[in-house]
């Protein structure tokens, strides 16, 4: 028996077939794929929903900055509380002229000092420092602050995160003597 040679139309029939089959095994395998990267995007935004609610409901403020811009990120409202501003305005968070920071001992802080600025900018991590604030509507209070640089997968600081809890009018034990102190609570203007 003779086998018949395929003819070059046969030979394109074929060729066109396990194209198509070739296309089908990409095409599922893409289906696939991008159910693969629903789920993921659905989880993660799940997850990103729960983070912004931690946050939003911390009873300390928050605030999240990009470096070295020091664009806002986000904050939450106990933040805004504190300083009693919204910060969605506020494009640079390291340089905001608003913002008056003092040492507690009512030296001003140079924009070196201040937290945010050094864990962005040194990789500094700020704990339980005690700072005298101006707000936007001109009162002072004082804070207890802490800041940290957050870093990607390769160590790189690619933002910086600020809590601040207020604490003026609580009780503070002075250093070295039993007698207790009262941060002066700040008296608004007239």
């Amino acid at each position: 028996m003779q086998s018949k040679r395929p003819t070059p139309e046969d030979q394109t029939r074929k060729a066109s077939v396990d194209a198509l089959a070739s296309l089908a095994k990409t095409l599922q395998k893409d289906r696939d794929t991008l159910g693969v990267l629903r789920q993921v995007t659905n989880q993660l935004k799940q997850e990103h929903a729960l983070l912004l609610s931690v946050l939003q409901h911390l009873p300390c403020g928050v605030l999240i900055a990009s470096a070295p811009s020091g664009r806002l990120i986000m904050s939450n409202q106990v933040m805004e509380q504190i300083f009693r501003q919204p910060f969605e305005t506020s494009k640079d968070v390291l340089s905001h002229r608003e913002w008056k920071l003092f040492h507690a001992n009512g030296r001003p802080c140079d924009p070196n000092e201040w937290p945010m600025n050094r864990a962005i900018f040194y990789g500094e991590i700020v704990t339980c420092e005690v700072f005298k604030i101006r707000r936007a509507d001109r009162s002072y209070g004082y804070v207890v602050a802490n800041a940290a640089p957050l870093r990607d997968h390769r160590g790189q600081i690619i933002a910086g995160m600020l809590t601040m809890m207020e604490i003026s009018g609580l009780p503070l034990g002075r250093v070295g003597s039993g007698r207790k102190s009262f941060v002066e609570r700040p008296r608004h203007a007239a």
